[in-house]
């Protein structure tokens, strides 16, 4: 058994990049047949668009397979159903039930997940999949767990393995810790190499810097930190988000759609009482939301049994999902098409769909969970407490810094009440600054908390 290797490190310390290395180091020591791969996994599609781009990058001559976990799962589960009981091809659903249909199981993804990683205990396929890949990169390893986690850990009995964490970049309620870090620590007393990486690379601006560590350690910051702009009304919030105006690309990110929306349709209001041009703001939805949205427009569900493509005007998406259903069915050679085939086909193409759509605009708004293993030069967090209240203090530190550690150039924070409460708060009142969204700024000697 090869022992794995891990980078641990903060957000910004090129934890991928040695990643690459790592990999690009390996290759020409296990890859010694032309039908071997490396096998790159990560959690979110957005990780694995990054992900793509850094083997581009900095394994251009080495050939791989990047997928999610999730997909590679499907993949094996698909491919030795028959040792698990399925007699019929296995396909994903989003529902919280798993169902046996006319021509086909359909099951969760963590059902998926909890069935690879029981056919991969078999010694025949792990050995046959560590010839394939004798070596599987992991990006964003912190976000593995449960049966994610299980399966990785079957992959590493029988491929070299590579991944990167930071153990605070998990964004998930209901999970207590952070098992892949802690699992990276039981392998670390086996032998397992462990690299902390310190140094940040992402951003150089000492304020970014300083408001993450205080954010990350819990400790206020003695140093100066991004200004927190507080806004009583959230026509404050609009208009201050309208007068910023830094160089390169402008990000908004918010803990929740909710907030998102709130202070875009501020803003648009803003915009129109001014007599102003509008501003467009490309808004990304999550996967989830943007798959149930576009279903709906769809006239998608389960209660029906035959489905119709609506006559109602669809968007793009839809045009394209009805499309695809469609080109499926004829070659199957259906004269009706079942609500469960439907179902099924619109869901495999908007998840295909979600995992390129990620690009970068001239002014973006997502969530923090959205922003996630991405970076973006300039960065505005939208703030509000009462949406906040309901998390524990740690999990509202990890959402905050998550949002600041995107920015390379520049980040502000308006939030979302006045000076007073702002710094009370437990938590911005970490990075020692609180200044009212309009006025002359105060000094950093006057604004200590």
């Amino acid at each position: 058994m090869l022992q794995p290797s891990f980078f641990v490190g903060h957000a910004g310390t090129g934890k991928t990049k040695e990643l690459m290395a790592a990999t690009r180091e390996a290759s020409g020591k296990l890859m010694l047949d032309k039908h071997q791969r490396v096998l790159a996994l990560s959690v979110m599609h957005g990780a694995i668009r990054r992900l793509e781009e850094k083997m581009r990058e900095d394994c251009s001559g080495v050939p791989a397979v990047i997928r999610t976990i999730d997909s590679f799962a499907l993949t094996v589960v698909n491919r030795w159903r028959g040792a698990i009981g399925h007699r019929r091809p296995i396909v994903p659903t989003s529902e919280d039930n798993s169902f046996e249909g006319s021509f086909q199981y359909h099951l969760t993804f963590t059902r998926i997940c909890e069935e690879a990683a029981i056919i991969m205990g078999s010694s025949t396929v792990g050995q046959l999949m560590g010839f394939s890949y004798p070596i599987v990169v992991i990006d964003e390893f912190q976000d593995c767990h449960g049966a994610k986690l299980d399966l990785v850990r079957q992959l590493a009995n029988y491929s070299q393995l590579f991944a990167a964490a930071d153990d605070f970049q998990l964004l998930e309620d209901g999970v207590n810790g952070c098992p892949s870090v802690e699992w990276i620590r039981e392998t670390q007393a086996s032998g397992a190499s462990v690299i902390t990486l310190t140094k940040a690379h992402r951003s150089s601006i000492s304020a970014i810097v300083n408001a993450s560590i205080a954010l990350r350690t819990n400790s206020r910051s003695l140093m100066a930190t991004i200004p927190v702009y507080c806004c009583p009304r959230l026509v404050m919030a609009a208009s201050k988000l309208t007068f910023h105006r830094p160089s390169g690309n402008l990000t908004l990110i918010s803990p929740t759609h909710r907030d998102m929306a709130n202070i875009l349709v501020a803003h648009d209001d803003w915009l129109r009482r001014k007599e102003k041009a509008p501003v467009f703001w490309r808004r990304e939805l999550s996967v989830k939301e943007d798959t149930t949205a576009v279903m709906k427009e769809m006239g998608l569900n389960r209660r029906s049994k035959i489905w119709r493509a609506p006559d109602a005007q669809l968007s793009p998406n839809a045009v394209r999902a009805v499309n695809f259903i469609r080109r499926a069915s004829k070659l199957r050679g259906l004269c009706e098409i079942p609500m469960w085939f439907a179902v099924s086909l619109a869901q495999r193409f908007l998840s295909t769909r979600s995992l390129w759509r990620h690009r970068v605009a001239k002014r973006m708004a997502l969530t923090v969970h959205g922003a996630k293993n991405r970076e973006f030069d300039n960065v505005v967090i939208f703030w509000s407490p009462h949406t906040v209240r309901g998390w524990s203090e740690e999990m509202r530190r990890r959402l905050l810094y998550n949002g600041v550690t995107r920015a390379k150039r520049s980040c502000v924070i308006l939030y979302l009440g006045d000076e007073q409460s702002c710094r009370k708060d437990p938590v911005l009142g970490l990075l020692g600054s609180a200044e009212p969204a309009f006025g002359t700024p105060k000094s950093r000697a006057h604004t200590r908390i």
